[in-house]
Protein backbone atom coordinates (compact mmCIF):
# COMPACT_ATOMS: atom_id res chain seq x y z
CA UNK A 1 0.00 0.00 0.00
CA UNK A 2 1.50 3.30 -1.28
CA UNK A 3 2.20 5.95 1.57
CA UNK A 4 -0.15 8.28 -0.29
CA UNK A 5 -3.11 5.76 0.49
CA UNK A 6 -2.10 5.20 4.24
CA UNK A 7 -1.81 9.10 4.94
CA UNK A 8 -5.42 9.63 3.62
CA UNK A 9 -6.62 6.53 5.38
CA UNK A 10 -5.46 7.91 8.54
CA UNK A 11 -6.70 11.42 7.86
CA UNK A 12 -10.05 10.23 7.65
CA UNK A 13 -9.84 8.24 10.57
CA UNK A 14 -9.11 11.06 12.43
CA UNK A 15 -11.86 12.99 10.81
CA UNK A 16 -14.28 10.77 11.72
CA UNK A 17 -13.06 11.04 15.42
CA UNK A 18 -13.41 14.67 15.58
CA UNK A 19 -17.03 14.37 14.18
CA UNK A 20 -17.92 11.90 16.23
CA UNK A 21 -16.66 13.76 19.00
CA UNK A 22 -18.75 17.04 17.93
CA UNK A 23 -21.34 15.22 17.88
CA UNK A 24 -21.21 14.22 21.13
CA UNK A 25 -20.83 17.51 22.58
CA UNK A 26 -23.52 18.86 20.24
CA UNK A 27 -25.81 16.23 21.98
CA UNK A 28 -24.61 17.34 25.51
CA UNK A 29 -22.66 15.09 26.58
CA UNK A 30 -19.51 17.03 27.01
CA UNK A 31 -16.10 17.17 25.19
CA UNK A 32 -14.35 14.13 25.06
CA UNK A 33 -17.06 11.81 24.90
CA UNK A 34 -18.31 9.67 22.00
CA UNK A 35 -21.34 8.79 21.10
CA UNK A 36 -20.33 4.71 21.07
CA UNK A 37 -18.49 5.06 24.28
CA UNK A 38 -22.16 6.28 26.11
CA UNK A 39 -24.20 3.95 28.01
CA UNK A 40 -27.66 3.46 27.10
CA UNK A 41 -30.67 5.04 29.48
CA UNK A 42 -31.10 3.23 32.54
CA UNK A 43 -34.25 3.09 35.06
CA UNK A 44 -33.54 4.07 38.61
CA UNK A 45 -35.30 2.16 41.59
CA UNK A 46 -36.74 3.70 44.62
CA UNK A 47 -33.37 2.53 46.43
CA UNK A 48 -31.21 4.95 44.04
CA UNK A 49 -29.82 1.97 42.29
CA UNK A 50 -29.77 2.59 38.21
CA UNK A 51 -30.60 -0.68 36.10
CA UNK A 52 -30.32 -1.86 33.01
CA UNK A 53 -33.40 -3.62 31.26
CA UNK A 54 -34.63 -4.35 34.84
CA UNK A 55 -37.66 -7.47 34.47
CA UNK A 56 -38.97 -5.74 38.45
CA UNK A 57 -39.44 -2.55 39.27
CA UNK A 58 -41.77 -0.70 41.63
CA UNK A 59 -42.97 2.52 39.83
CA UNK A 60 -44.48 4.21 43.28
CA UNK A 61 -41.87 5.03 45.72
CA UNK A 62 -44.15 6.58 48.45
CA UNK A 63 -47.36 7.85 49.20
CA UNK A 64 -50.94 5.73 48.60
CA UNK A 65 -50.97 2.41 46.47
CA UNK A 66 -48.26 0.23 45.11
CA UNK A 67 -48.00 -0.20 41.37
CA UNK A 68 -44.96 -2.74 39.86
CA UNK A 69 -44.29 -4.07 36.43
CA UNK A 70 -42.56 -7.76 36.79
CA UNK A 71 -41.61 -10.32 34.26
CA UNK A 72 -40.74 -7.39 31.68
CA UNK A 73 -38.90 -8.99 28.68
CA UNK A 74 -37.68 -5.95 26.74
CA UNK A 75 -37.84 -5.36 22.52
CA UNK A 76 -36.47 -2.17 22.23
CA UNK A 77 -34.39 -0.11 24.64
CA UNK A 78 -33.01 2.91 22.93
CA UNK A 79 -34.49 6.48 22.55
CA UNK A 80 -38.03 4.77 23.84
CA UNK A 81 -37.97 1.51 25.50
CA UNK A 82 -40.59 -0.70 25.45
CA UNK A 83 -41.09 -4.24 27.13
CA UNK A 84 -43.92 -7.22 27.71
CA UNK A 85 -45.02 -8.43 31.12
CA UNK A 86 -46.95 -7.72 33.75
CA UNK A 87 -48.67 -4.94 35.65
CA UNK A 88 -49.13 -5.58 39.26
CA UNK A 89 -51.22 -3.01 41.24
CA UNK A 90 -52.15 -2.75 45.21
CA UNK A 91 -55.54 -0.53 45.80
CA UNK A 92 -54.65 0.56 49.42
CA UNK A 93 -57.82 2.29 51.43
CA UNK A 94 -56.71 1.65 54.89
CA UNK A 95 -54.08 -1.12 55.03
CA UNK A 96 -51.64 -1.76 52.31
CA UNK A 97 -50.68 -4.96 53.96
CA UNK A 98 -53.92 -6.53 53.89
CA UNK A 99 -54.70 -5.58 50.31
CA UNK A 100 -53.75 -8.59 47.43
CA UNK A 101 -51.53 -7.22 44.78
CA UNK A 102 -53.82 -7.57 41.26
CA UNK A 103 -51.17 -8.37 38.74
CA UNK A 104 -52.46 -8.00 34.42
CA UNK A 105 -50.60 -8.25 31.30
CA UNK A 106 -49.20 -5.37 30.43
CA UNK A 107 -47.25 -3.27 27.58
CA UNK A 108 -44.58 -0.88 29.33
CA UNK A 109 -43.01 1.69 27.57
CA UNK A 110 -40.36 3.87 29.21
CA UNK A 111 -39.98 7.84 27.77
CA UNK A 112 -38.60 11.19 28.31
CA UNK A 113 -34.45 10.22 29.30
CA UNK A 114 -32.17 13.10 30.80
CA UNK A 115 -28.85 12.94 32.60
CA UNK A 116 -29.62 11.90 35.90
CA UNK A 117 -28.04 9.25 38.55
CA UNK A 118 -25.87 7.08 37.30
CA UNK A 119 -25.91 8.62 33.65
CA UNK A 120 -28.86 8.59 31.32
CA UNK A 121 -31.85 7.55 32.90
CA UNK A 122 -35.51 7.37 31.59
CA UNK A 123 -38.06 9.73 34.10
CA UNK A 124 -41.25 8.39 32.45
CA UNK A 125 -43.72 5.35 32.18
CA UNK A 126 -46.71 4.78 30.58
CA UNK A 127 -48.14 1.25 31.44
CA UNK A 128 -50.82 -0.31 29.23
CA UNK A 129 -52.62 -2.83 30.75
CA UNK A 130 -55.92 -4.87 30.34
CA UNK A 131 -57.54 -5.52 33.85
CA UNK A 132 -60.66 -7.64 33.14
CA UNK A 133 -62.22 -6.84 29.81
CA UNK A 134 -61.00 -2.82 29.93
CA UNK A 135 -58.38 -1.45 28.67
CA UNK A 136 -56.19 1.17 30.92
CA UNK A 137 -53.04 3.19 31.17
CA UNK A 138 -50.99 4.07 34.25
CA UNK A 139 -48.29 7.03 34.08
CA UNK A 140 -46.18 7.30 36.48
CA UNK A 141 -42.87 9.47 36.93
CA UNK A 142 -39.66 7.30 37.72
CA UNK A 143 -36.85 8.76 40.46
CA UNK A 144 -33.98 10.24 38.26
Amino acid sequence: MSHRIMRSRARRTIGLAAAAASLAVAAGLGPGVATAHVRPPRVVTCAGVPLYKPSHDVVTCGGRGFAEWTGVKWTTWAHTAVGHGEFGIKYCTTNCARTRLHLYPAVVHLVRYMHGTGGMVYCGAVIDYVAGKHKHTYLASLPT
